[in-house]
């Protein structure tokens, strides 16, 4: 017969088990979709050219949160990303010549139907065709979404002021959007924007204040003027700056301690003066600075050689002057530099990492410049050995004192002479009086008398 503490112990076992088979079926339940969010999607799937068929797993018999590039809330069957980004690939063909294997979506527009998807929190349609078309204003009614990225999809025009609803906005990448106009000012709004790129594109005027909470920032290729904003200083949460190719000015701003995150920094091809910022020299974590092609002047800064991590740093095309820093050498991790077109001179610094850097390009337009890798040798002049320069020191130290003795001693003898002589004179009337019939007789004779 069983035992009383068996048999508990196999109930226990059984109320285990049930458990846990309970909680796992629970887990891989989810919802369907909503019916007319599927009804949404496949409206703007019919709106659509797919010729690589892209979207065949969109068919009216099936769940849309097991569609290609559809994700679904597992509770409530919501749709809440859709990422639809053309990821074209590269193949080899029976001839073994690389293409590239064209998976592009196409359109005219937005089809209306995608607004539907009112818990829709991220939204990628990049790298598609919707043939110059503009961003419906009606995006902005999808305040929900959190990331869009809308960049290489062919879309042109300004950015609607209705895209100032999509407060929630974490990420926002309008890149090579052939935008026009000016920056939105409602981009200061956006207290949860991290990423923000409008790269490439046809942007003017000057460059707004943006949020503080900015991690990557990627203006470049724009026609952006004026001065940096004083806001960029508050980005302390900053990884990676990009405002090169633009038309900004004024001197570069003087807080890079602000980013002590900051690990990427380009600022090239602008008309930024003045001298660089020794704030800069602070940022240990930086991989990647390049401020060439603009018209900075000054010296390199001395302390250069604290940004350890740097392996990128181009500074060509300035008007920098004085020698460079014997700290570039203990960048261990440099493997690119460019100095080339700006005033430099004296010796280039020599240490490990930068003897593999042995381009002389690399430092032209500098004729000043010498030493390796040039080959412009520095001219040293002769030393006089240590030993010969302290005896020779020695030896005119003492010519000098023997030279000051002498005149005091002639000095002296004069002044006692002198005045030995004329005490004579005052204090003796008979040699005074033999004196001036002396010098009487001699004027007498002189004069013919």
């Amino acid at each position: 017969m069983i035992s009383s503490s068996i048999l508990l112990s196999i109930i226990f076992l059984l109320y285990i088990t049930h458990q846990t088979i309970f909680c796992l079926a629970k887990n891989n339940v989810t919802s369907d979709c909503v019916p007319s969010e599927r009804k949404a999607l496949l409206r703007f799937k019919a709106s659509l050219s797919d010729p690589s068929n892209r979207l065949s797993s969109w068919t009216t018999n099936d769940d849309c949160c097991s569609w290609a590039g559809v994700e679904c809330d597992d509770a409530t069957g919501h749709v809440i990303e859709l990422h639809l980004r053309n990821r074209g690939t590269v193949i080899n063909n029976i001839f073994g010549i690389i293409e590239f294997e064209d998976m592009m979506l196409r359109g005219n527009m937005i089809d209306s139907s995608l607004f539907e998807l009112k818990y829709l929190s991220d939204l990628d349609l990049s790298f598609n065709d919707f043939k110059g078309s503009s961003i419906p204003a009606s995006l902005g009614s999808m305040k929900q979404l959190q990331h869009l990225n809308l960049s290489r999809a062919g879309f042109s025009g300004t950015v609607p002021r209705q895209l100032g609803n999509l407060s929630s906005l974490r990420t926002l990448d309008l890149g090579c959007y052939n935008i026009t106009g000016m920056l939105p000012k409602w981009l200061s709004s956006f207290m949860n924007l991290t990423d923000l790129d409008l790269s490439n594109n046809h942007i003017e005027g000057p460059m707004p204040e943006l949020a503080s909470n900015l991690s990557r920032l990627y203006l470049s290729d724009n026609m952006i003027n004026g001065s940096i904003p004083d806001s960029l200083c508050q980005m302390r949460s900053l990884e990676e700056l990009d405002l090169s190719k633009n038309q900004l000015s004024g001197k570069l701003p003087d807080c890079w301690g602000n980013f002590p995150s900051l690990y990427g920094a380009r600022l090239s091809s602008n008309q930024f003066s003045g001298p660089i910022p020794n704030s800069l020299t602070s940022l240990n974590g930086l991989v990647g600075l390049n401020l060439s092609h603009n018209h900075l002047g000054g010296r390199i800064p001395r302390k250069i050689g604290d940004m350890q991590s740097l392996e990128s740093l181009d500074l060509s095309g300035n008007n920098l002057s004085g020698t460079i820093p014997e700290s570039l050498s203990q960048l261990t991790f440099l493997s690119h530099l460019n100095l080339s077109n700006n005033n430099l001179s004296g010796k280039i610094p020599t240490g490990p990492q930068l003897q593999t850097l042995n381009n002389p390009s690399i430092y032209d337009g500098n004729p000043r410049l010498c030493g390796d890798p040039l080959q412009k040798k520095c001219h040293i002049p002769n030393e006089t050995p240590p030993n010969v320069e302290n005896d020779a020191k020695d030896d005119d130290d003492g010519d000098r004192a023997d030279k000051i003795y002498l005149c005091a001693f002639i000095i002296s003898g004069v002044a006692t002479g002198f005045w030995g002589y004329f005490g004579v004179l005052v204090f003796k009337r008979s040699w005074r009086l033999a004196l001036f019939r002396h010098m009487d007789a001699v004027i007498g004779r002189m004069l013919g008398l």
